[in-house]
């Protein structure tokens, strides 16, 4: 029992320093300036940056679910996760939350205006719920 117990606690440690990283990326961003791209791209607001940071601090915690590829977008924060061919990503902007799910080449999509963290942790969870039930 002690055993494993060590070996989920090394795991989750793990889990949490690998988010941790992505999420030290994402306030990274805080510090681009205007035309970052040099073609007019914007720094992501403070609001968009959290809703980022928030999202992923929900999801640390749950083993399946790995720490997902960022990148800044002009005025936001991209997001994607991929499992094989499949692929979640999420593009966070000022004031919507552009998620996407690309499976053999289609893609299905969704735009809310606004942040709903359930509504993002819940697509991502999703995404991830073929390999949590194998696993």
């Amino acid at each position: 029992m002690t055993q494993s117990y060590l070996v989920d606690a090394v795991a989750n440690s793990d889990q949490y320093e690998a988010f941790d990283r992505v999420v030290s990326t994402i306030c990274d961003y805080r510090d681009l300036p205007e035309n970052w791209d040099y073609e007019g791209g914007r720094p992501p607001s403070e609001m968009t940056l959290r809703f980022a940071v928030d999202l992923l601090g929900l999801l640390r915690s749950v083993p399946e679910v790995t720490p997902p590829t960022v990148a800044p977008i002009s005025g936001g924060v991209f997001l994607q996760w991929e499992l094989g061919a499949r692929r979640l990503y999420f593009e966070i902007e000022q004031d919507s939350v552009l998620t996407a799910v690309c499976e053999g080449g289609k893609a299905q999509s969704a735009e809310d205006r606004g942040f709903d963290r359930g509504r993002a942790v819940q697509a991502v969870l999703d995404f991830h719920r073929p390999s949590m039930q194998a696993g």
